[in-house]
């Protein structure tokens, strides 16, 4: 069944992630030594999968809101945003 609430899984994935990394950064203290080696490896897999969440959520609600001839230059932009992101960071 479509329910249209998609917005859940952006938000739910985009603020685990964010509290992922807020882990990995002060891993060092006694979580770090919980973990073991494997331990930093692990945090940044569940960040990975949280944040990978986002977005083919964002993907589907652009091409989804843009016309059928405007699906190329949805995509394209969806993309572009990514990469200057990315670039960013």
């Amino acid at each position: 069944m479509r329910t249209r609430r998609v917005a859940i899984f952006p938000a739910v994935g985009q603020t685990s992630a964010a509290l992922g990394l807020l882990l990995v950064a002060f891993a060092g203290g006694p979580v770090g030594g919980l973990l073991g080696p494997w331990g930093l490896l692990v945090m940044l897999a569940v960040v990975a999968v949280f944040q990978g969440s986002a977005m083919p959520v964002a993907q589907i609600t652009m091409q989804s809101q843009a016309p059928p001839v405007m699906l190329g230059a949805a995509s394209a932009s969806v993309q572009l945003s990514r990469l200057v992101g990315s670039a960013m960071a």
